[in-house]
């Protein structure tokens, strides 16, 4: 079967819809950056629509695209650095008095893929998006991966195109300006964490979770989780997912231990 003509050059409507987003997100604002369109343009091409315009050709087993038409991967794979390379220096000058461990959780936070498709959403990237025909149709520009995939490529089109890292800083942290206010709440949460560092430097007990018992039909469950120091057990909680309960438990447990030790 002959091949579909590849398209080697945008076309004035999927050119004027990208000058839309770099207008609507002032894009073209950044210091040092020159919009180039052929890149933006190949933050959103997903894998699916590079193979379909090839004519239904499969990628290799390495992920080699045989497609002339380039999908966004390599630009996921260079934003996953850039963005770490920001979210760490930028945390790193605001936070001067936290610790390794605090500014790896703060990143992780930050970064985290449900954050980032988050951020997408925000921006509305989901509607420029080109996707394959069936993952379209199933919903595939609100699926998490793909948006949080989408944001990544576009951060390494910014910088590709120029533009400066504080400007992309800027960037980074106004569309992810809502999960960042929850950073230090979810440090202040991380109750297993405590608890683990708690036990290790006041006894050689082994720390483990149980659960012990679940309630209701699959879509509504109900997770009932115990903490243990050996067989011995420290704490309950209840949660919708295990890891909820499990975080409740060592919530109520660390409690119990400060207590203890104080008096």
């Amino acid at each position: 079967m002959a091949k579909k003509n590849l398209p080697s050059a945008l076309s004035n409507q999927r050119r004027q819809v990208l000058r839309e987003l770099v207008e609507r997100l002032g894009l073209d604002r950044l210091n040092g950056i020159k919009i180039d369109y052929e890149i933006l343009d190949q933050a959103f091409l997903h894998p699916s629509y590079c193979v379909e315009m090839a004519g239904g050709e499969a990628t290799s087993l390495a992920g080699k695209q045989l497609s002339s038409l380039k999908s966004n991967q390599r630009l996921e794979f260079l934003g996953d650095a850039v963005l770490g390379l920001v979210a760490a220096w930028a945390l790193y000058k605001d936070n001067p008095n936290a610790t390794e461990g605090e500014l790896t959780k703060m990143r992780a936070a930050l970064v985290c893929e449900a954050s980032l498709a988050a951020a997408a959403r925000k921006l509305q990237l989901g509607q420029y998006l080109m996707l394959g025909k069936g993952i379209a149709v199933t919903g595939g520009a609100k699926q998490t991966s793909i948006l949080a995939d989408a944001f990544e490529a576009l951060l390494a089109a910014l910088f590709l195109c120029g533009a400066e890292i504080p400007a992309l800083e800027i960037y980074v942290f106004e569309a992810l300006q809502s999960t960042a206010i929850k950073i230090e709440e979810g440090l202040d949460e991380d109750y297993k964490g405590q608890l683990q560092a708690l036990v290790q430097k006041t006894n050689e007990q082994q720390l483990t979770y149980r659960i012990l018992d679940e309630q209701g039909p699959d879509h509504q469950k109900i997770f009932l989780a115990g903490a243990f120091l050996d067989d011995m057990e420290i704490g309950r909680g209840r949660g919708n997912t295990k890891q909820e309960a499990q975080k409740q438990a060592a919530k109520l447990a660390l409690h119990r231990l400060k207590q203890s030790a104080a008096e």
